[in-house]
């Protein structure tokens, strides 16, 4: 039996497990999907067919991101079941598939993020208003589009690899490879971003980048694994071929960076105020620990969302998760069992 949910997405997160994929690789015809209470610990079911067989990612205010094999694209609120359509994704001239070979379908589309205005939601009526702007990464470029578009519209920016997108203070800010960007989104015309800052050069052997507003500032959170090598996979590290090893956090803050060009810069922190930070293939948010049931302060929670990595898993990604604690660099495990998918992988829902 299906425990009854309330309307109102959680105030703490849920995990979203993976879809539960047929063993014989044939498409999924179970419509329940399972979620993980952190407040609680406990699991529990929802009836949910418009997410099977479909990557889901959350935007945050209750609504999941979700595309299908055939591209389309929609919003969907798990709790209420309303659906959002968007323009189909092959309208977005970056889109770029990887195909499974043993399904002959598309097993995951590549894609980073996808992250809804903050400007555009309606705190009273708990909704989206008619100037609702949803911005989605495929890691080699960027794209916005509003409620009724019917294709998506670039966003011009000078680096190759993109990470994340959000929101503050009316203005949309990308982290990329090298940069900290910041620009305008007005009506359809094609934007184009202005480097910020530069991002730390000291740390370019980390995997992945998060992007993320934390009490008022902006914070860039830099992701460490060990991705095992041809000698070190043998027995279980075929089942788990990387692990995260640790994060860097560094504040975007007002004062001349070493190069001259830029009126802000980064630093190094060692603490989150209080803060709790969710990062994954979600849009990235922060939670103040202290005031929430079952948080711990200035800790990472994060979800696999390793997609380069995802093929060398024999069972797909899914089991490099945890909590890390920033201040002492430990990592915990936060949901103990397994959830594994080549393309549905556990991800945050707030």
């Amino acid at each position: 039996m299906l425990r009854i949910i309330p309307l109102i997405s959680p105030k703490v997160p849920w995990l979203m497990l993976s879809e539960e994929e047929d063993k014989r690789g044939l498409s999924n015809t179970n419509t329940i999907r399972t979620f993980f209470n952190l407040s609680t610990g406990k699991l529990f079911d929802l009836n949910l067919p418009d997410t099977i067989n479909k990557k889901c990612v959350s935007v945050g205010f209750g609504w999941l991101f979700t595309i299908d094999i055939h591209l389309q694209v929609q919003l969907f609120h798990p709790l209420t079941h309303r659906k959002l359509n968007l323009p189909r994704y092959s309208t977005f001239k970056e889109i770029d598939l990887v195909y499974n070979d043993n399904l002959k379908e598309p097993g995951k589309i590549q894609f980073e993020k996808a992250v809804a205005s903050t400007d555009s939601w309606d705190q009273k009526i708990q909704d989206f208003n008619q100037d609702c702007v949803i911005m989605t990464t495929t890691g080699y470029g960027q794209a916005f589009a509003k409620l009724g578009d019917k294709t998506w519209t670039d966003i011009e920016m000078e680096d190759a690899l993109y990470f994340e997108g959000i929101y503050h203070k009316s203005q949309y800010y990308v982290v990329s490879e090298n940069s900290l960007h910041v620009g305008n989104i007005v009506g359809h015309q094609v934007p184009f971003t202005n480097v910020l800052a530069q991002l730390p050069r000291n740390l370019a052997s980390c995997t992945d980048k998060y992007l993320v507003e934390s009490a008022g500032e902006l914070l860039v959170i830099f992701r460490f694994r060990h991705i095992y090598t041809d000698d070190e996979i043998l027995g279980e590290a075929l089942n788990t071929p990387y692990e995260t090893t640790f994060f860097y956090v560094a504040r975007l803050v007002k004062g001349v960076d070493s190069s001259g060009n830029y009126k802000y810069t980064f630093v190094e922190i060692k603490n989150l105020g209080g803060q709790a930070l969710f990062v994954g293939d979600n849009a990235s948010f922060s939670l103040p620990a202290t005031r929430l049931n079952g948080l711990r302060c200035d800790c990472i929670y994060f979800t696999d969302d390793f997609q380069g990595g995802c093929y060398l898993s024999k069972n797909g990604c899914g089991f490099d998760m945890g909590v890390y604690n920033l201040r002492d660099g430990t990592i915990e495990r936060h949901y103990k069992g397994e959830s594994r998918s080549y393309y549905s992988t556990p991800t945050w829902y707030i």
